[in-house]
């Protein structure tokens, strides 16, 4: 009795395609390929079908299991009849059931590769119509991302003359393309958003039944190593500098406040320049508190403002709405007036290597370097060690102490945390020792 079945050709890991073979007799055996897909570890020797874990699985197996019994069926009814059963015959039944599938399988083969599904995920993306994180689809910048990886892969691709498919997203094939990236001068930092997209992209095509290497997925984030990093702080003396410097104009001075207010509250810039006067309480004590629900992680924080100098010049005058382009503008020049001049190593985004195109290191006046979110980092950088972490991260909002302390470039040191303590403890005590002789 003749017997349909289904096998893979190729034992490796890869997608590749589906052949149909029909036992005829012992030794009479007819085999041709079908226009459809799957891949060893996907396939049961059992069966001769596919695992149905996955939905795309599913819908594979139900398709192949309808095309054999209409096969099976034919071919009891042709055998019966005496008409001829050989390779011409089972084509013919593999391009009426597939006529229109061939055009899906290119298709569906197509979208394999990440330049493709990049491609037409660009193509189709939604661009938002209202700005907000909670309004449908993705900002301009979002759609810039993608089509800068997009370049990426291309220029590698063109490089290396070849094409990725998300099923080729090894370690190995990770760490090659990190390694040309490397050769190719990106910063670690920009390797590192380069990755994040391309995992973002793979999450994008896993959703749509697109097999993808699971290594991918398993890939660590890359951040600028601590001794690679180049941070430019203001300190508490140049804080000091900046809160007596008279400055010429309302622009700079307006300016100058939000400074002074961003190195008070340590918060990104875009919750420091959405703040108002009246964001500013204060409880019975006429301690002054300002309560913010930050506009990235949505988290809800409350931050004491400590400097009465400070306060005082926001009761009196508080600094007027400013964009944060304007405002990056304005803090180098109110840098430059206080005298903030130190020559530190650093850099600035004006100064591209015309070859690489890349931003290269130099030595620049601290007031070049200072941008509006070293503000942030100023506050906790001159907080640490006289703040306990732990209170310091409630304020800033990290999740946890370690993302505090790679913001700041500080790694962790258990005898500073231990002599913190010590102080702390001495103080409680010194003031309950009083407090008991008191009674």
């Amino acid at each position: 009795m003749a017997t349909v079945n289904y096998r893979l050709r190729s034992k490796l890991n890869k997608t590749q395609p589906i052949y149909i073979y029909i036992s005829l007799s012992k030794g009479n055996t007819i085999s041709k390929v079908i226009p459809l897909l799957s891949r060893p570890d996907e396939w049961s020797k059992k069966t001769k079908l596919p695992i149905p874990k996955l939905a795309r699985n599913k819908r594979l197996k139900n398709d192949l299991e309808k095309f054999k019994r209409k096969v099976e069926e034919d071919l009891n009814n042709d055998i019966a009849n005496n008409v001829l059963i050989d390779s011409h015959w089972l084509s013919d039944k593999i391009k009426t059931n597939f006529s229109n599938i061939k055009e899906k399988a290119d298709a569906q083969a197509k979208q394999h590769y990440i330049k493709e599904f990049l491609k037409d995920f660009i193509k189709h993306i939604d661009i938002k119509q209202f700005k907000g994180k909670n309004t449908p689809g993705a900002s301009q910048n979002t759609k810039k991302n993608y089509e800068s990886t997009l370049a990426l892969i291309e220029e590698y691709e063109d490089k290396k003359k070849t094409k990725i498919k998300f099923s080729d997203l090894s370690l190995e094939k990770i760490e090659e393309l990190k390694s040309w990236m490397k050769e190719q001068e990106y910063a670690i930092g920009t390797i590192g958003h380069y990755l994040k997209m391309i995992k973002s992209i793979c999450n994008k095509a896993k959703r749509s039944d697109i097999l993808v290497h699971q290594a991918i997925f398993e890939t660590s984030k890359i951040t600028k190593a601590n001794e690679d990093k180049v941070n430019a702080t203001i300190t508490f003396d140049e804080i000091e500098l900046i809160k007596k410097q008279v400055i010429p104009n309302n622009h700079l001075e307006n300016a100058r406040k939000w400074t002074l207010l961003g190195l008070s509250i340590g918060q990104r810039v875009n919750d420091l320049l959405n703040l108002k006067k009246t964001d500013i309480r204060r409880d019975s004590e006429n301690n002054a508190f300002i309560d913010i629900q930050q506009i990235k992680t949505k988290k809800d924080v409350t931050i004491p403002i400590m400097d009465y100098e400070i306060l005082e010049l926001l009761d009196n005058d508080f600094p007027t709405k400013i964009s944060e382009q304007k405002f990056n503008q304005y803090l180098k020049e109110v840098c430059k007036l206080c005298g903030i001049s130190q020559m530190i190593e650093g850099e600035k985004s004006t100064m591209i290597d015309k070859e690489t195109k890349r931003i290269v290191k130099g030595i620049y006046p601290k007031h070049e370097l200072i941008s509006s979110h070293d503000l942030r980092r100023s506050y906790l950088t001159n907080h640490y060690n006289i703040i306990p972490t732990s209170l310091l991260r409630m304020m800033s909002g990290h999740s946890t102490e370690k993302q505090l302390l790679e913001y700041i470039n500080r790694p962790e040191n258990k005898d500073e945390n231990a002599k913190l303590f010590i102080k702390i403890y001495k103080e409680w005590n010194t003031t309950h020792s009083k407090t008991l002789r008191a009674v």
